[in-house]
């Protein structure tokens, strides 16, 4: 079977070469063709210049008449099939040309006087519909040649000959461009048979480790095959055009030859590989998010239940060392009531509710004493709260302060749940008295006040005492009723 790490690497340095190649086409053997065409045009065009001299020159030192001249220019640049030829002066003076209205002009560009005039030819590539050295812009690709007419070391002269290489560079792009896809498409169908073979050989080559579906095989194949193809046909379609347009720099193909790939390639990448690549991370991220809040929400309920638990192992610990409850009614009683009223205010607290508390007195409580005994009035007492357990939940701290009143925390959140729970008491009440053949009825009168916790200058003690004062209030106004 075969080594999948190896073909791993295998495919790695494929994929160096394949990335590497375009580079090296485009960087190295791209220019060096050029280079030897532009070698080969100045090589030829220094020839030609040295045949010409010998007809041109009069003498070591003077040109020909300009008749003579003409003549000799003319017969060169049919026999060599050159673009034009110009003749300059030691001055950089054009003193003769085949196009008649370069003659005259004198060349006072840098590259004249400090390179050629120096005895070195200069010679500049110049493509079609671009300017020339004298900015004159050409209609064909040209090799612009100047070449130094010297007398030992004196210089007497130049020619500047045009070398139409139109069809040599049309040929010389036509058998790159050939030679580079020969060697791209072997190179693709190279690419195509590792790819398979790797995720044929990873999909059988340990039954125990691969346990996903044949699909997300076939998923991973198919964006992998996706990249590669659409790789492939951008480039192509890239070296098409290249060919297409008109003859650019090596620096501009490469930029152009970038530019077009990311704008071909980017949205293909990105619908079918990292479009969904990122989906999915974001989905992590979400679902990574989603479980860190769980779990520290869920670390701070278990944190606060276990502070509550404890809170409450200490309640049950001061229970049982004190005695909380009323004897005659089994209700809390006034100690009980503010022991509990501790842990139950935190929670509002918590929460940050508003809450009420219900203050209670029995009506003629001491008549009832007073002239049916006590037996009766202790009776009352146990009634009385034996209905405020039937009225209220269990959770709510009902307590007898002493003697004839009752305090209830909480009774709800709004006054609208206030006034049901009154509803409901005196319900209760009525029941009571409609059941019972008493010497007496019945009658609570009931005081409210709310307690809420952004108010910090108010204390449970202020809104018991404003309970109080509302329940005597109520009580007065019963009095005067019924007096």
């Amino acid at each position: 079977m075969f080594n999948t790490k190896n073909l791993k690497y295998f495919f790695i340095i494929c994929s160096l070469v394949a990335i590497l190649y375009p580079l090296i086409n485009i960087y190295y053997i791209f220019p060096s063709f050029s280079e030897i065409l532009i070698s080969n045009t100045e090589d030829e065009a220094i020839r030609v210049a040295k045949h010409l001299s010998s007809m041109v020159m009069k003498d070591e030192h003077s040109f020909a008449n300009t008749e003579d001249m003409a003549q000799s220019v003319r017969k060169i640049k049919n026999e060599f099939k050159l673009e034009k030829i110009k003749v300059f002066s030691t001055s950089g003076e054009a003193i003769h040309s085949t196009d008649k209205k370069d003659i005259g002009k004198r060349n006072l560009k840098p590259y004249f006087h400090n390179i050629v005039a120096k005895g070195n030819p200069y010679t500049k590539v110049v493509h079609k519909d671009t300017k020339t050295l004298e900015d004159q812009v050409t209609t064909v690709d040209v090799v612009e040649t100047y070449v130094p007419i010297m007398n030992k070391d004196q210089f007497v002269g130049a020619f500047e000959i045009y070398f139409d290489i139109t069809q040599r560079n049309a040929a010389l792009n036509a058998k790159v461009f050939n030679s580079s896809m020969v060697s791209f498409i072997l190179m693709f169908v190279f690419f195509i048979a590792i790819v398979f073979l790797i995720t044929r050989t990873e999909k059988h080559a340990d039954t125990d480790i691969n346990h996903q579906s044949s699909s997300s095989y076939q998923s991973a194949f198919y964006l992998l095959m996706v990249m590669i193809i659409s790789i492939f046909i951008a480039e192509a379609v890239i070296m098409f055009l290249i060919t297409k347009l008109p003859p650019m720099s090596s620096m501009t193909i490469a930029i152009a030859d970038s530019a077009l790939l990311v704008m071909v390639v980017s949205p293909v990448l990105f619908h079918f590989l990292f479009r969904p690549l990122i989906l999915h991370i974001e989905r992590r991220k979400l679902a990574e998010k989603e479980l860190i809040k769980a779990h520290d929400k869920l670390a701070v309920s278990n944190k606060q239940l276990k502070f509550e638990i404890d809170e409450r192992k200490k309640i049950e610990e001061r229970l049982k060392s004190i005695s909380i409850t009323d004897e005659l009614t089994n209700l809390y009683n006034r100690r009980g009531f503010f022991t509990l009223l501790e842990q139950q205010l935190k929670v509002v607290k918590r929460e940050n509710k508003r809450v009420f508390i219900l203050y209670a007195d029995i009506d003629k409580f001491k008549h009832i004493n007073d002239k049916l005994g006590h037996e009766t009035g202790d009776a009352v007492l146990i009634d009385t709260a034996h209905i405020f357990k039937e009225t209220f939940r269990d959770s709510d701290i009902i307590s007898r302060m002493g003697g004839d009143e009752f305090v209830v925390f909480p009774i709800g959140n709004s006054e609208a749940d206030v006034n049901i729970m009154i509803a409901r008491l005196q319900n209760n009440i009525d029941k009571y008295n409609n059941c019972r053949d008493n010497a007496y009825k019945l009658s609570i009168s009931l005081g409210t006040a709310c307690y809420d916790p952004d108010n910090h200058a108010q204390s449970i003690e202020t809104v018991l005492a404003k309970a109080d004062k509302n329940m005597y209030i109520q009580k007065k106004n019963k009095n005067m009723v019924l007096g």
